[in-house]
């Protein structure tokens, strides 16, 4: 039996996690503005023009969102507990925590707009890293809700 191609369910998967991950980013950013913004890193790493680092963070992130979700449906998914929101969950809390904790004092040293105070330095705790949690937790839900998993070997 052949097994049925699933790219256009895990590439729907990538976008509506993403999604769920830029409205809940809005969200935060409306409560606090001057908190740390998924998408000024991104887009501010190849423009200061504001606002057009949104037309470059924007897709980005959801390109960064359908590698995820690959990843996801091909290799962790399958392997960790639960049914697929917990396990959705599971990954995207467990990367954010590793990159955030790994890569934000490299973020900090390195990007250029943190270098030229066009983006303040991202703090590794408080508010910045409760809302870099609850984005992953909306992405995560999301992800594990819809998107197929590879089967286990």
């Amino acid at each position: 039996m052949e097994p049925r191609d699933d790219t256009a369910q895990i590439v729907a998967a990538g976008l509506l996690s993403g999604t769920a991950f830029l409205v809940e980013h809005w969200v935060d950013q409306m409560l606090w503005p001057d908190g740390y913004s998924d998408m000024k890193l991104l887009g501010l790493a190849v423009t200061r023009q504001r606002p057009h680092y949104l037309a470059v963070g924007v897709p980005w992130h959801l390109l960064n969102s359908i590698a995820f979700a690959w990843a996801y449906a091909r290799w962790a998914g399958p392997r960790l507990p639960g049914p697929g929101w917990l396990r959705g969950l599971l990954l995207a809390v467990i990367e954010n925590n590793v990159l955030w904790f790994t890569l934000i004092p490299v973020a900090n040293r390195l990007h250029p707009a943190i270098q030229d105070g066009t983006m303040p330095p991202i703090r590794r705790g408080g508010i910045d890293w409760v809302v870099g949690n609850l984005r992953h937790i909306a992405l995560g839900l999301v992800l594990g809700g819809c998107c197929p998993l590879a089967p286990r070997r």
